[in-house]
C-alpha cells in the first residue's frame, strides 16, 4: 500500500495511532500511523464480542460448579491452557487438570501465585469471578 493511501477512516484507536507500514514515492517501505478504517473496526468488535461471550459462559460455568475461576480468567484474558501453561511454568496437563473445580480448590499458595502471576492478578482476584457479566475485556498488563 502507498502512503497516501494508508487509511485514517475510523477513529477506533481513541487517542492512539497504529503503526503500520507502507511505500514511499521511491518504493521504500516506511512506518507510518494509522487512524484504522471501518472494515478493521468491524472485524475486531466481533472478536471481541466473541471474547466477551466466550467469557462470559465461562462465569456461568464457575457460577453453576461446573467449571474453575481458572478457566474464566484464562478466556477473559484470551489465553488457551497451552499458552497459560507456558506462562505460567505449569505443565499442560496439569493446567487442564485444574479447570477443572474439584482440582482447582486443592491448589495450594504457591501453584496459584503461579497462575496470578501469568494472568496479572492477585490470588484473590484469581479465586473469584465478577457477580455481573463482564463488559471489560481489556488486559490489565
Amino acid at each position: 500500500m502507498k502512503k497516501k493511501d494508508v487509511p485514517q477512516e475510523h477513529d477506533m484507536y481513541g487517542d492512539h495511532l497504529r503503526a503500520c507500514y507502507a511505500q514511499d514515492e521511491k518504493g521504500n517501505y516506511e512506518i507510518v500511523t494509522s487512524a484504522g478504517w471501518d472494515v478493521e473496526s468491524v472485524v475486531n468488535t466481533q472478536a471481541n464480542n466473541e471474547i466477551r461471550s466466550e467469557a462470559e459462559q465461562s462465569r456461568l460455568a464457575v457460577i453453576a460448579g461446573l467449571s474453575s475461576p481458572l478457566e474464566f480468567h484464562m478466556k477473559r484474558r484470551q489465553m488457551t491452557p497451552s499458552m497459560l501453561a507456558a506462562n505460567a511454568g505449569i505443565w499442560l496437563w496439569r493446567v487442564k487438570r485444574h479447570l477443572k473445580p474439584a482440582a482447582f480448590n486443592k491448589l495450594n499458595n504457591k501453584v496459584l501465585a503461579c497462575y496470578a502471576e501469568a494472568l496479572v492478578m492477585t490470588v484473590a482476584e484469581l479465586l473469584q469471578v465478577p457477580d455481573e457479566v463482564v463488559k471489560d475485556i481489556a488486559y490489565r498488563g
